[in-house]
């Protein structure tokens, strides 16, 4: 492992500052950067399937960490670094099951009092802008639109339609909902935030 040549204490310090990394850490490394990048990246990707997470607060930490590595070896080295940790977190993530990795992430990051990332359960997140995405039902039926999430049916949507999303929530069996506009014909409303494809 490379440790980070004089900006060990600058760069400690940013990262507190940002509030980013515990302060029970071990030495920050240059490969210590890139796994935390490659945590956020998953848990953007992977952990959505199964709970509220704030895509801001995501990818703010996801970029404070990739920005450090950029600046302290340069973009070229810290990318292929960073390649080689996605590819090891990828691995971890199947290797460790999808749901069950996202629980251990969520329960981590509230233990280092990392409070932003995982919305509570029945709380909302408001991404600052609205997500688009495309309904995906594996069911093959149309995706029932609610009022609330679990809430009466006010409308459905066949796969492919495209949507936005405005607000995310987890109700208290840990499923995650979307609170979704239609970009062409259809109710506004919550579905299965599982049953969307989304770019953002």
């Amino acid at each position: 492992m490379s440790r980070i040549p004089q900006w060990g204490c600058k760069l400690t310090l940013i990262i507190f500052a940002a509030g980013i990394w515990p302060t029970h850490a071990q030495p920050i490394t240059i490969e210590g950067i890139a796994r935390s990048a490659s945590l956020f990246s998953a848990i953007q990707t992977v952990c959505t399937e199964f709970y509220a997470i704030n895509p801001d607060a995501v990818r703010r930490y996801y970029q404070a960490y990739v920005e450090t590595g950029i600046n302290t070896i340069g973009r070229d080295d810290f990318r292929t670094i960073l390649e080689r940790e996605m590819e090891r977190r990828n691995k971890e993530v199947e290797v460790t099951g999808r749901a069950q990795w996202c629980a251990y992430q969520r329960a981590n990051q509230e233990q280092l009092g990392v409070k932003d990332v995982f919305v509570p359960t029945g709380k909302t997140s408001s991404p600052s802008s609205k997500i688009e995405c495309t309904v995906r039902d594996p069911t093959g039926t149309p995706l029932n639109v609610r009022r609330r999430p679990n809430g009466p049916i006010v409308g459905a949507l066949h796969n492919r339609a495209a949507v936005v999303i405005s607000e995310l929530t987890t109700d208290a069996g840990g499923r995650q909902w979307a609170k979704i506009a239609p970009l062409n014909q259809g109710n506004s409303g919550w579905v299965f935030r599982r049953y969307l494809a989304c770019s953002g």
